[in-house]
């Protein structure tokens, strides 16, 4: 059980640091691109996870449903990330 709260602090440190330099990316494509490469690996532990869901406790239900929209948030907003210009393609610059 520890190893579990402890597994899911270090993903969320982990992911929190990779969008904090993916948006410090001045192109938005390659920092959206890093982004994308990151929900790969953590897709594929979600479906390892749920590959046992008849097994979980409610809380693990819970925990796999709150990660599975989590990551499906991360991915649209990453998508509408990537689609806004970035200022070296002539979009605007963000504010300082």
């Amino acid at each position: 059980k520890a190893y579990d709260y402890t597994e899911g602090v270090a993903v969320l440190v982990v992911g929190l640091a990779v969008v904090w330099i993916a948006t410090g990316v001045g192109d938005r494509r390659r920092g959206g691109a890093l982004l994308l490469g990151w929900t790969v690996p953590t897709a594929a532990v979600l479906i390892e996870i749920m590959s046992y869901w008849s097994y979980l406790s409610g809380v693990g239900k819970v925990s796999g449903a709150l990660m599975t929209l989590l990551l499906i948030a991360v991915v649209v907003l990453t998508i509408a990330y990537m689609a806004q210009r970035s200022p070296q393609d002539g979009g605007i610059a963000d504010a300082p």
